[in-house]
C-alpha cells in the first residue's frame, strides 16, 4: 500500500426534518432552511468526488421514508448515483430512522450501493487500487446498541473499518478495525481508545442550536486516510448552509433596549460581511435596564425582511441571589451558599478552565461558557432542592 486508503463519512442526514423552534420567518429565509440540508448533502457527494476517496461510508438516518415524501428519496438515490459515476463505492447502514422496517420494499434500495439492513454484522471486502479493504456493517437494533463482540475483521490484512449505527460502551474493546464510522448523533464527537479511532460524524445540517457542541459548533462530515499501519487520521469538512451562533451580550447597569439593539446590529452587520451562510442567532443579555417585555418587540425589529441573520431568541439573565440569612445558616443549606459565595469570589481560571472542558465534550453549545452562569444555575437548583425555597 503506497498511498492511504481515504473514505468520506457522513451521517444523520434526516432529509425531510424540519428546523425547530422557530416562528414567523420570512419567505426568504425559510426557502433556505428548507434546501438547507439538501445543499449540505449535495456538498458531501461532491466532497467525495473532488477527493477521489476509495469509498464512502453512511452511518444510518439519513431519513425516514414514512414522513420524508417522494422528493428526499429521489434525492438522495440521486447523490448515491453521481458517486457510482464517479466509481466511488458506497456502503449504507440503516438507522434508527431510515430502518428497514420502515420500508415498503427494500429491494428497492439503490443497486450502486452496499446496505446493511440487519443488525447483523456483515462482512463486505473491496479491492482498491492500494488493495483489499474490509468493511464490516450492520444497522440499527432495538436497543440502540453496536456490540463490538461481534465484529471480527477476519483473515485480511488491509484496512479494516465498521459502520454501525447506535452507542457503544466507551470501556469495550475496539481493537478489531482501524475506523469506527458510527452514526445515530446529530453531534460530532469521538470516543478516546487507545487501538482505534470510533467516530460520530454527526449531522451535516443541524436544526436546532441543540445539535451542537463547543467541540462540534458546526455541521460537517469527515474525511478519513488510513495508512498502512492502521493510524486513521481526520478532517472534519464543512458542508451546513444554515449555521447557529450562540452570543452573550453584557449591558452596564443603565443601559436600555435602545443599545442592546445597536450592540446585536454591530454583530450582525460583521456576520453578514463574512460568510454567506443563513444566521440563526441566540443572544444571551446580561445586565442592563431591559425588561423581558421589551425582547419580543426587539426580536421583530431585528428581523427585518432581507436579513440573512435571524434573531431566534433573545434571553435576559441576572446572578441568581440568595437570601443572606442562608449563608448563615448552621445547616447543609447554610454549607452549600457559602461554598456558592466562595466561588462566585475566586478567579474563574483558578478554579476551573470551563472553556477547555467544554471545548472536549458534546455538551450543548448554546453560547460561549460562563462560570457565573454555572454559578448561578448552581445556586438556583441547589437551594431548591435543599430548601424548597428559590434563588432570585
Amino acid at each position: 500500500m503506497n498511498h492511504p486508503i481515504r473514505l468520506l463519512h457522513a451521517s444523520d442526514f434526516h432529509l425531510g426534518d424540519s428546523f425547530s423552534g422557530l416562528t414567523d420567518i420570512s419567505p426568504e429565509i425559510r426557502k433556505r432552511l428548507l434546501a438547507a440540508p439538501y445543499r449540505a448533502v449535495s456538498r458531501i457527494t461532491q466532497a467525495a468526488i473532488d477527493a477521489k476517496v476509495d469509498l464512502v461510508a453512511l452511518s444510518g438516518n439519513l431519513l425516514d421514508p414514512r414522513t420524508c415524501g417522494a422528493r428526499a428519496i429521489a434525492f438522495l438515490w440521486e447523490q448515491i448515483e453521481r458517486m457510482a459515476e464517479a466509481k466511488i463505492p458506497v456502503f449504507w447502514c440503516l438507522g434508527q430512522a431510515d430502518h428497514a422496517r420502515h420500508w415498503q420494499d427494500t429491494s428497492l434500495f439503490p443497486t450502486h450501493a452496499e446496505v446493511f439492513v440487519t443488525d447483523h454484522v456483515e462482512r463486505k471486502v473491496i479491492d482498491t487500487s492500494e488493495g483489499l479493504v474490509t468493511v464490516l456493517g450492520s444497522a440499527w437494533g432495538a436497543d440502540d446498541t453496536l456490540y463490538t463482540e461481534r465484529v471480527d475483521r477476519g483473515p485480511y490484512s488491509g484496512p479494516c473499518i465498521v459502520l454501525g449505527h447506535g452507542k457503544v460502551d466507551r470501556a469495550a474493546d475496539f481493537s478489531d478495525a482501524d475506523y469506527w464510522a458510527l452514526g445515530g448523533s446529530a453531534r460530532r464527537h469521538q470516543i478516546e481508545t487507545s487501538t482505534s479511532v470510533v467516530h460520530y460524524a454527526g449531522t451535516p445540517q443541524p436544526r436546532s442550536i441543540g445539535q451542537l457542541s463547543h467541540a462540534s459548533p458546526f455541521g460537517g462530515c469527515t474525511l478519513v486516510e488510513i495508512d498502512e499501519s492502521g493510524r486513521a487520521d481526520l478532517k472534519t469538512l464543512r458542508v451546513d448552509d444554515v449555521e447557529w451562533k450562540g452570543e452573550r451580550i453584557t449591558l452596564d447597569e443603565a443601559d436600555g433596549p435602545l443599545l442592546l439593539k445597536e450592540l446585536i446590529e454591530e454583530h450582525i452587520v460583521e456576520w453578514e460581511l463574512s460568510d454567506e451562510r443563513v444566521t440563526l442567532a441566540h443572544w444571551i443579555v446580561e445586565g442592563g435596564d431591559v425588561s423581558p417585555t421589551d425582547l419580543p418587540e426587539l426580536v421583530k425589529q431585528l428581523n427585518t425582511a432581507d436579513t440573512p441573520v435571524w434573531t431566534t431568541c433573545i434571553e435576559s439573565r441576572h446572578p441568581a441571589a440568595c437570601d443572606a440569612e442562608w449563608g448563615e445558616e448552621d445547616s447543609i443549606l447554610g454549607d452549600y451558599v457559602r461554598s456558592i459565595d466562595e466561588l462566585a469570589e475566586a478567579d474563574e481560571g483558578e478554579v476551573v478552565d470551563l472553556a477547555a472542558i467544554l471545548r472536549m465534550t458534546d455538551e450543548p453549545l448554546n453560547v460561549q461558557p460562563n462560570w457565573q452562569d454555572v454559578l448561578d444555575d448552581a445556586a438556583r437548583v441547589g437551594v431548591r432542592r435543599l430548601s424548597g425555597k428559590d434563588a432570585a
